[in-house]
């Protein structure tokens, strides 16, 4: 197989049979070029191509608040002291 960025998948896939992995290997050469080769060189912002999303309703809307029920309020302030933990 050429290409040793390549090979990273491929050492993914150990648990395969014989057959399998052969299979597995010829998709990665085929297809080879559609994998990054490196962070540095080859993945960078993409701005030949502008677009635009078009909306039904332009205006910007708010919504009301929804009420979490008591029940929940106490698994709720655990998760979020446990996320905060994490900053």
């Amino acid at each position: 197989m050429s290409g040793l960025h390549l090979r990273f998948f491929l050492e993914q896939v150990d648990v395969l049979a014989a057959d399998q992995r052969k299979w597995v290997e010829d998709l990665l050469v085929e297809f080879g070029d559609v994998f990054s080769r490196s962070d540095i060189y080859d993945l960078s912002k993409a701005d030949c191509v502008e677009h635009d999303i078009k909306v039904m309703d332009e205006h910007p809307f708010k919504q009301h608040y929804r009420t979490i029920p008591p029940i929940y309020m106490r698994r709720l302030e655990n998760t979020s002291k446990r996320c905060l933990m994490w900053v």
